[in-house]
């Protein structure tokens, strides 16, 4: 039986799949070779392998900033804090003030780094794959950065903050 043969869920009820588990809510920065820098914020974050030490996210092909995503050399993922779910919203809405108000430092390969993330991870780009109406990004990790903050999840549609002991 051929892929193309096989019946599939429309993309509300993968969707509401999807969103039936916790993650991580991850703000990825990066910068163009040419300064612009461009920000979001996603929940597809994976791991990959551990030698060497990979993983991917993924971009909507209909994003204003995709030539950002596919040229730049590098990335850095940021797990949020559970009190950081002001900065998830900034990030995720659409337009070029993401990073209005923000201090933000310089990863490895430019890409701003946010402070006070649960944990940061800053790749090289490692490859790209097609994925539907998405671009899958595969990062080597080159540097990461761990804290003891809890981290900030969603969950069926919702950000909130692990309980802490």
């Amino acid at each position: 039986m051929s892929n193309t043969s096989l019946l599939s869920v429309d993309a509300e009820t993968i969707r509401a799949a999807t969103g039936a588990w916790a993650t991580g809510v991850v703000v990825v920065t990066a910068s163009h070779p040419d300064g612009r820098d461009a920000g979001l914020v996603m929940v597809s974050l994976a791991p990959v392998s551990q030698e060497p030490p990979l993983v991917l996210w993924s971009v909507d092909r209909r994003s204003g900033s995709l030539d950002v995503w596919l040229e730049a050399p590098g990335f850095a993922l940021h797990l949020l804090a559970a009190d950081q779910e002001a900065l998830a919203w900034q990030f995720a809405r659409k337009g070029d003030e993401k990073f209005d108000g923000l201090a933000v430092s310089r990863g490895l390969f430019g890409a701003p780094l946010l402070e006070g993330a649960a944990c940061t991870i800053e790749c090289a780009m490692h490859a790209q794959h097609d994925g539907g109406d998405h671009v899958i990004l595969v990062g080597r990790a080159v540097a990461v950065a761990v804290t003891d903050r809890p981290p900030l999840v969603m969950h069926a549609d919702r950000m909130r903050g692990l309980p802490t002991d």
